[in-house]
C-alpha cells in the first residue's frame, strides 16, 4: 500500500486551524488597540524606544554600556508586551473554548433543533435490523444509534455524535424512499456510514464550531470596535477616536481574513462529502447504485454550489467513478496557507527586534524561522500528494507532469508560484496594527523585487527536491516515517533560509556582491588584477548564512532522508553511489587545482609581487589573493558538481545533489589545508626569508568547520542560477515518459540482489561518517554563530 499522505479533508482542516490562529491573532491585537489605557501604553512604548535609540550613539563600542541599555529597554517594554501577548493568548483561548463547548454539545443541539426521535428495535425491528446489517457490512467496530427526523421530507441523512456515541439521523423522506427504491435507500445510508468509516465526524463539527466561535469571539467584536472606537471609554456616546491604524485598510484586512476562513470552512465540508461518496462504494455498495442515487442532484455550477458546503452532483459522481481525484492537491490550499501567513508576518514585524529587546536582524530572523518552515513543509506536502496520486493513477500524471497535450504546468513548478504569490499578497494586504516603530530599515522597490525573486527561486528548488524525494519514496512501499521525514527536512531547510531572507527582504541586510580589492603590488598586471577582484568577491552579509547553526543540519537532512529511502531500491542506491562518486571527483579536481595554483603563481609572478607588502600598503596582499583564488576554485567545484548531478538522469537527481555538494566541500576543505598549504610552504611561494607560522602548525577542526561551511554555502548560492536554468529547460522540454513508468520512478529490479553486500556496507558506513562529520562541524561552528547572531543582543 503506497503512502499518499493525509487525506484532502485533513489537509484542509489543518489549513483551517492555522488560518484561524493567524487571523485570530490579528483580530485580537486589533481589539487590544481599543482597550482603556492603550494610548498611555503607546506613549510608554515610544518613550522606551526613544530612550534606547538615544543611548546608542553615547555607548559607542562600550559593550557593557550597550548590554545595560538593552537590559533597561527590555525591562521598560516588558509590562506593555506582556499585556499584549496575554490579551491575544486569552482571546485565542476563549475562541478555542467556545469551539470546544459547541462541539461537545452538538449532539443535544441537533436533537433539539430537528426534534429527532430515536429508532428502537421494539417500534421498528425490521428497519433497525436492516440498518445494523449495513453498519456491520461497512466494517464499523461499533454500530451507531439510529434516529429519525420526522420534520424533514428530504431523502438524506446526517451522521453526528461524540466518540463512542455516534449517531445517524434519517430524514422522513428517506424512509419513504426505502419502500419505493431499496437500493437507493441503502446507498444513502452507506454514504452516512462512510463518514463514520472515514472518522471525519469530529473534524466536521469542530470545523462548524470553529467558524462560529471565530465569528462570535473575534469578528463581531472587531467590527463593532471599528464602528465605535470609544466603546470601552464612552459606551453610550459615539465619538471619533484617533485610530491606531487606518480604519479602511484594517477593515479590508479583517474582511479578507474572514472570507478566507469562511471559504476554508466550506472547503472542508465539501471535500468530506466527496470522500464519503468514494468510500461508500467500498463498504458493500456498488458504484452504479450510488451513481444512480446522485443522478437526481442538481447539476448547477453556480457560485452558491461551487463555494458552498456541499459539492455539486457532477463533482460527486466524478469522485465515485474516479476516487483518485481526491488525492490530487489543490492550488487553493496553498493560497489558504500563504495569504494568512503573509498577513501574520507583517503584523508581527513590529513585535520582533527592539520590541523584544533584540537586535532587529536577530528578531526578524527568529520570525523568519517558523515562517520558512511552514512554507517549505506545506509545499513539500502538496508535492508529495501530487506524486502519490501519480503513483496510484499512472494514467493521469507521469514523471510529476500532466498528460501530454494538456498544456498545464507540472505541480512542482506551479505550486511554488502560487504559494509564494499568495504569501507576498498577504504581506501587501496587511496593515501594521501596532503603533510605534522600532527603527526597521525602509524598503525600496528594487529590494522588494529582488527578495520576491529570491523567494520564488528557493521555493522552486524546494519543490523540485520534494518531488524527487517523493518519487524515491514511492518507488516501493514507503515506511511510515517517510512523509514526516521529508516534511521535516524541507521545513529545516526552509526555516534556515528564511532566517536570512526575511531581514534581507526588509532591507536589514545586503546580499549584493562586492569585488575584491586591487593588489597591493602588481596591480599593473591585468590578469592578476582580475584574479584579485574575482577571488576577493563577497556576497554581502552571506557570512550570516555561513555562520548559521542550521545550515549544515539542513543540508545533511536534504540528502540523508532520501538516501535512507533509496537504500531499499537498487536504482536509488545507484543514484547515491553516483552522487558520492561525482562529489569525490569534484573534490579531487579542486585539490589538484589548489595544489597547482601556487606553482603557477611562482612561475607567472615576479618575487616582488609575491612578497609581503610593506606596512601601511593599500590593497590586497598576495597571500590573501592566493588563498581567495584557491577557495574560489573549491566553490566553483561545488557549483559544478551540484549542477552536473541535477542535470543528469534518474529520479534521484535533486535529492542526491546536496550529497555530492557536501562530499566535495568536505574533501576540498581538507585538501585546502592538506595539499594547497603544504605546496605553498614547500616551494616558498611568498619568496619570504621565513615561512609563515601556519606552515608548521596543523589546521584546527574549527578551521575545517568554518571552511566547509563557507565553501558549501557559497557553492550552493552560486549554483542556484544554474539549477534554475536546468529546471526551466526540463519544464520546457517536458519529455514523455516510457510506457508503464510513473512518478514513483523505477521499480526495484533483480540487479539489486546481485550487488555485493560489502559494497552496500561500505556505502552505508561512508554516509554515516559524512553525517557524523556534519554534526561535528555544526558543533564547532556554534561559537561563530553566537558571535554573528546573538552577540549584539546578549553580549
Amino acid at each position: 500500500m503506497r503512502s499518499v499522505g493525509p487525506t484532502a479533508s485533513r489537509v484542509r482542516f489543518g489549513v483551517l486551524v492555522g488560518a484561524v490562529l493567524a487571523a485570530g491573532l490579528v483580530f485580537f491585537l486589533t481589539i487590544e488597540l481599543h482597550l482603556p489605557g492603550r494610548t498611555q501604553a503607546a506613549v510608554s512604548l515610544n518613550g522606551c524606544t526613544e530612550a534606547f535609540e538615544a543611548g546608542q550613539p553615547a555607548a559607542g563600542d562600550d559593550q557593557e554600556l550597550r548590554r545595560a541599555l538593552a537590559a533597561e529597554f527590555r525591562s521598560c517594554l516588558r509590562p506593555v508586551l506582556t499585556g499584549q501577548v496575554a490579551f491575544a493568548a486569552a482571546g485565542l483561548a476563549a475562541l478555542a473554548g467556545v469551539a470546544a463547548l459547541g462541539y461537545a454539545g452538538h449532539p443535544r443541539w441537533l436533537v433539539r433543533r430537528h426534534r429527532l426521535l430515536r429508532l428502537s428495535t421494539t417500534a421498528s425491528p425490521r428497519l433497525v435490523a436492516d440498518l445494523d446489517e449495513l453498519a456491520r457490512t461497512a466494517g464499523l467496530a461499533r454500530t451507531p444509534s439510529w434516529w429519525l427526523a420526522p420534520g424533514r421530507r428530504t431523502t438524506g441523512g446526517q451522521a453526528f455524535g461524540l466518540p463512542g456515541r455516534r449517531r445517524v439521523a434519517l430524514d422522513a423522506g428517506l424512509l419513504v424512499l426505502r419502500a419505493r427504491d431499496l437500493p437507493a435507500f441503502r446507498a444513502v445510508v452507506r454514504h452516512e456510514l462512510a463518514h463514520l468509516r472515514n472518522r471525519d465526524i469530529d473534524m466536521t463539527y469542530l470545523t462548524v464550531w470553529i467558524w462560529r466561535a471565530f465569528v462570535v469571539v473575534a469578528v463581531v467584536p472587531s467590527l463593532v470596535l471599528l464602528a465605535h472606537p470609544g466603546l470601552f471609554v464612552t459606551p453610550t456616546r459615539w465619538s471619533r477616536q484617533p485610530a491606531a491604524a487606518p480604519a479602511a485598510e484594517l477593515l479590508t484586512v479583517l474582511l479578507v481574513l474572514t472570507c478566507l476562513v469562511y471559504l476554508l470552512r466550506n472547503a472542508v465540508l465539501r471535500v468530506r462529502e466527496l470522500h464519503a461518496d468514494a468510500v461508500a462504494t467500498r463498504i458493500g455498495g456498488s458504484a452504479e447504485e450510488l451513481d444512480r442515487a446522485l443522478a437526481g442532484l442538481p447539476a448547477t455550477r453556480s457560485l452558491a454550489v461551487r463555494w458552498g458546503t456541499h459539492p455539486s452532483g457532477p463533482d460527486r459522481r466524478r469522485a465515485v467513478g474516479d476516487p483518485t481525484v481526491l488525492l490530487a492537491p489543490r492550488l487553493g490550499e496553498l493560497v489558504a496557507v500563504g495569504l494568512p501567513l503573509g498577513v501574520l508576518t507583517t503584523n508581527l514585524l513590529p513585535l520582533f527586534g527592539l520590541r523584544l529587546g533584540m537586535e532587529p536582524v536577530l528578531g526578524l530572523g527568529l520570525l523568519g524561522l517558523p515562517v520558512g518552515a511552514v512554507l517549505a513543509a506545506v509545499l513539500a506536502l502538496s508535492v508529495w500528494r501530487s506524486v502519490a496520486r501519480a503513483a496510484v493513477a499512472p494514467g493521469s500524471w507521469v514523471d510529476g507532469r500532466p498528460p501530454p497535450g494538456t498544456g498545464r504546468m507540472p505541480h512542482w513548478s506551479s505550486a511554488p508560484l502560487v504559494l509564494v504569490g499568495s504569501y507576498l499578497a498577504g504581506t501587501l494586504l496587511s496593515v501594521q496594527i501596532h503603533d510605534g516603530g522600532f527603527g526597521l530599515p525602509g524598503t525600496d522597490p528594487a529590494t522588494r523585487l529582488t527578495s520576491a525573486l529570491v523567494l520564488v527561486a528557493g521555493a522552486v528548488l524546494v519543490a523540485a527536491w520534494a518531488t524527487a524525494a517523493a518519487r524515491v519514496a514511492q518507488a516501493g512501499p514507503p515506511p511510515r516515517w517517510a512523509l514526516p521525514a521529508v516534511l521535516a527536512a524541507a521545513a529545516l531547510a526552509g526555516g534556515a533560509a528564511c532566517t536570512v531572507w526575511l531581514p534581507f527582504s526588509l532591507g536589514g541586510i545586503s546580499l549584493r556582491p562586492a569585488l575584491g580589492a586591487a593588489p597591493a603590488a602588481g596591480a599593473d598586471i591585468d590578469w592578476y588584477a582580475h584574479v584579485a577582484a574575482g577571488s576577493g568577491t563577497t556576497l554581502g552579509q552571506i557570512y550570516r548564512l555561513v555562520n548559521h547553526p542550521l545550515v549544515l543540519p539542513a543540508a545533511t537532512a536534504l540528502w540523508l532522508v532520501p538516501a535512507c529511502l533509496s537504500h531499499r531500491v537498487g536504482g536509488g542506491r545507484t543514484a547515491v553511489r553516483r552522487a558520492v562518486t561525482v562529489g569525490l571527483v569534484g573534490g579531487a579536481v579542486a585539490a589538484v587545482i589548489g595544489g597547482l595554483l601556487p606553482v603557477a603563481a611562482r612561475l607567472a609572478l615576479p618575487a616582488e609581487v609575491r612578497r609581503a607588502p610593506p606596512a601601511g600598503s593599500v590593497g590586497a596582499a598576495f597571500n590573501e589573493i592566493l588563498d581567495g583564488a584557491t577557495l574560489m576554485v573549491v566553490v566553483l567545484a561545488v557549483t559544478v558538481v551540484t549542477t552536473v548531478v541535477v542535470a543528469g538522469r534518474g529520479p534521484g537527481r535533486p535529492v542526491t545533489a546536496p550529497l555530492a555538494a557536501m562530499v566535495t566541500a568536505m574533501l576540498a576543505a581538507v585538501a585546502y589545508f592538506a595539499v594547497a598549504t603544504p605546496v605553498q610552504c614547500g616551494i616558498n611561494v611568498w619568496a619570504a626569508d621565513a615561512p609563515p607560522s601556519y606552515c608548521s602548525a596543523p589546521p584546527s577542526t574549527f578551521q575545517l568547520a568554518v571552511t566547509t561551511h563557507w565553501v558549501l554555502v557559497q557553492g550552493i548560492v552560486v549554483a542556484v542560477p544554474a539549477l534554475l536554468v536546468v529546471a526551466v529547460l526540463r519544464l520546457v522540454r517536458r519529455p514523455a515518459a516510457p510506457t508503464g513508468t510513473t512518478a514513483a520512478g523505477p521499480a526495484p529490479h533483480s540487479g539489486a540482489a546481485s550487488e555485493g553486500r560489502w559494497a552496500r556496507r561500505v556505502l552505508t558506513g561512508a554516509l554515516a561518517l559524512l553525517a557524523a562529520l556534519a554534526a561535528f562541524y555544526c558543533w564547532k561552528i556554534l561559537p561563530n554563530a553566537y558571535e554573528v547572531w546573538l552577540w549584539t543582543t546578549f553580549g
